[in-house]
């Protein structure tokens, strides 16, 4: 089955895309429209090559504001059905996620297998491919179960913040065609029991929604008869590529253990870390439902964790946290910032407090998968701090004028991006 692509976004691969280009100096809420694509006209060609030496990542147009990465390394042509199983034959019993707050400790096997169990399940509950699959919970093991059984029956596996209101909730919840609806009864220390209430009750969603389960007991499951996941399951259960350059580019092994405060809703948490860990054998752990600065701490202490991801702001509050607690953190190899500039400062703090030495900081959006721009671990200070890094391969990107014409490097306009990573749309939009 074809592997799903998050948050009901379809994408093209670099083939059909070369030559379109999407703005991405904007942003709007819920399900914004991208901007038309811009016609592509340069001298660029695209680099590759057969031998063994070093290929560069990136090359210029001379004298114009436009770079393109190379096809070195290729693109992986595989799903997330085959990955899994794949994983499972070499990893085995190695761990593959940890949720401390869940006290769930799961292997590679074990994920193939639950896994396995809850796509038949999903099948046998009347889903079938291109049906879609919602889940509205925090950080927890059943999330990744359900995120890999979508994707090994080809359902699309739509992911709501949980941020959202009820009636935010079902007004996603309509507008995404979900065929079954995963809700966890509390997130963090706040009830759900509105949100399943409106969902239940509205007759809108009547016309799509089949299954409401909820992850665990509440007294929603009781009042309105929902399953609840366990019981949903098998019985049987009881008794037991952006991503591909990020973590080349953090060098991950099988040795690190990736730890993942985003949220899953988020492209940076089920993504950037959960699928950057996971194609290469890491094992990430789940400190939280919902952030906190103190059991992110605890997790990277206790797990002695390798590798931290997240945006500035939230670098910053578990430093302060650390002010009152201090920590004896030793064993941080790397990590990665998106979202916002990192200031000198911050990354003074980062090495002296938390013993990360190699941070990389990224760059992109959502719509480009979500990041197109990397630093590397080799880059001096003032390379890492005053730059997006270079292009990822297999993409390009390029500054244009307000007419869409590439402007000479050094003048101001929109970054556009074009490759692989570029989404074909959204959905009914």
């Amino acid at each position: 089955m074809a592997s799903v692509i998050l948050s009901i976004m379809r994408r093209m691969p670099f083939s059909s895309c070369v030559g379109a280009f999407t703005s991405v100096s904007f942003s709007r809420p819920l399900i914004p429209r991208l901007t038309p694509a811009i016609s592509y006209s340069t001298a660029a060609q695209t680099v590759s090559s057969h031998l063994r030496e070093y290929v560069p990542w990136t090359t210029r147009v001379p004298g114009l504001a436009i770079v393109q990465g190379t096809n070195n390394p290729p693109l992986w042509n595989r799903n997330l059905g085959s990955l899994v199983k794949e994983q499972a034959e070499q990893r085995g019993e190695r761990t593959a996620l940890i949720v401390p707050w869940q006290k769930a400790r799961l292997t590679f096997k074990d994920l193939e297998y639950r896994s396995s169990i809850a796509a038949k399940d999903l099948l046998h509950a009347g889903l079938k491919q291109s049906d879609a699959v919602g889940i509205f919970a925090g950080n927890r093991f059943e999330y990744i179960e359900l995120f890999l059984a979508s994707a090994r029956i080809g359902c699309p596996f739509v992911v709501f913040n949980t941020t959202n209101s009820p009636h935010e909730l079902c007004s996603a919840v309509a507008c995404s065609d979900c065929k079954a609806l995963f809700i966890a009864s509390s997130i963090e220390s706040v009830k759900t029991d509105d949100h399943v209430y409106q969902v239940a009750t509205r007759a809108e969603l009547g016309a799509c929604l089949e299954h409401l389960i909820m992850l665990d007991r509440s007294a929603s499951w009781e009042l309105f008869n929902c399953h609840r996941y366990e019981d949903f399951l098998n019985d049987s259960i009881r008794g037991s590529v952006t991503n591909q350059f990020v973590r080349y580019t953090m060098s991950l092994t099988q040795n690190d253990l990736v730890c993942c405060p985003p949220p899953l809703f988020h492209y940076f948490g089920l993504v950037m870390e959960f699928l950057a860990s996971f194609t290469h054998g890491s094992s990430i752990v789940f400190p939280s439902d919902r952030f906190n600065a103190r059991q992110t701490l605890d997790a990277v202490e206790a797990g002695k964790a390798t590798a931290l991801l997240d945006v500035p702001t939230i670098f910053i509050s578990r430093l302060e946290q650390m002010e009152s607690q201090p920590r004896g953190i030793t064993t941080m190899r790397t990590g990665l910032v998106a979202g916002s500039p990192v200031s000198p400062s911050l990354m003074d703090e980062l090495r002296a407090k938390i013993n990360v030495q190699g941070m990389l900081i990224a760059y992109g959006m959502t719509e480009t998968s979500p990041v197109t721009f990397i630093t590397s671990l080799d880059n001096p200070d003032d390379r890492m701090l005053t730059s997006l890094g270079r292009v990822l391969p297999h993409t390009a990107a390029k500054i244009v004028d307000t007419k869409g014409n590439t402007v000479p490097i050094g003048e101001r306009g929109e970054i556009c991006t074009s490759g692989f990573a570029l989404q074909k749309g959204y959905y009914k939009d």
